[in-house]
């Protein structure tokens, strides 16, 4: 029986998304093999990173725990997994701001990568979109860097779903329906993120600065794919092989699936059947919106 110890605490924050991930990953790889990945925007993740950390396996190998969206750490579970007696190893990623206040009651090392700035941030993009395995040329590379300074993670996003769909060199056209025609615009899967946190208000903060059309199509796709996995029993890796999905997006399929169930997805699904239309009439914006809004309801009962 090993004697218990603090939990080990890493911190990687900032916005330099390719880099964080890269530190974050060197991270987890030196712990040994990631038993569990939790994400702080997921409701009821906080609560399990908690447990995990409280109720520490004195006969099982310890615990290495990837955690997304570190920098919604509340005080009082900074507290708890800080203070408690445990041998499990946390690595936390915070694409925001991860304050002094959070860092101090942790005791915990943070590593900062800070954002690119000028020419840097569409040397950034390239490596992201290169790691994707999508080429991007002048015009494409200038207009992601111009839309997601502020964000590369959303610049990883985006490079992820064109090489989903099979653009490996795509024209800035192509680029620029995903990414919305204004540096304010959102990408469809910022509204389904919302929609699988049935989080309304985020949800259609979000449709409203995006194209109608492209989202319909996404929000509709995003479901069908969960009906195909609950209805198959996929995992992750069999609904990368059956969606032709990344693997990070499957996984997210996958958690999402499972937390709504098959009687929800299928309502959600029969609602979804009007976006089509929806999405083609004058006003498509807010008719697209009342269905996301009867989307989120049928998944929340």
């Amino acid at each position: 029986m090993n004697d218990l110890v603090m939990p080990r605490i890493s911190v990687h924050a900032g916005a330099n998304t390719t880099r964080l991930e890269a530190s974050a990953s060197a991270d987890l790889d030196a712990a040994g093999p990631t038993t569990l990945k939790l994400d702080l925007a997921v409701p009821g993740d906080a609560a399990a990173l908690v447990e995990v950390v409280e109720q520490a396996d004195l006969f099982a190998t310890a615990h290495v725990v990837r955690v997304d969206h570190f920098e919604k750490l509340t005080a009082d579970v900074a507290a708890r997994i800080a203070t408690a007696p445990s041998d499990a190893v946390i690595v936390g990623l915070a694409r925001a701001t991860f304050t002094k206040k959070l860092e101090k009651a942790l005791g915990a090392t943070v590593t900062k990568h800070a954002a690119p700035k000028g020419k840097a941030i569409a040397t950034e993009v390239a490596a992201i979109a290169a790691d994707a395995g999508v080429t991007l040329d002048r015009q494409a590379t200038a207009l992601l860097a111009d839309r997601c300074a502020a964000d590369l993670a959303r610049a990883r996003s985006v490079c992820r779903q064109l090489a989903d769909a099979g653009f490996t060199s795509p024209n800035a056209a192509q680029v620029e329906v995903l990414v919305g025609s204004t540096s304010a615009g959102a990408a469809p899967w910022d509204v389904t993120d919302a929609i699988d946190r049935h989080d309304m208000a985020s949800a259609i903060a979000a449709l409203r600065m995006s194209e109608p059309v492209p989202v319909a199509v996404w929000v509709h796709d995003h479901l069908l794919a969960q009906a195909r996995i609950l209805e198959n029993g996929w995992s992750a890796d069999q609904a990368t092989s059956g969606l032709k999905v990344h693997r990070f997006r499957a996984s997210n399929l996958v958690g999402a699936a499972r937390r709504n169930g098959a009687a929800r997805v299928n309502a959600a699904l029969a609602i979804a059947a009007g976006l089509d239309r929806a999405s083609k009439n004058f006003d498509a914006t807010d008719r697209v919106a009342v269905l996301v809004a009867r989307i989120i309801e049928a998944l929340s009962r």
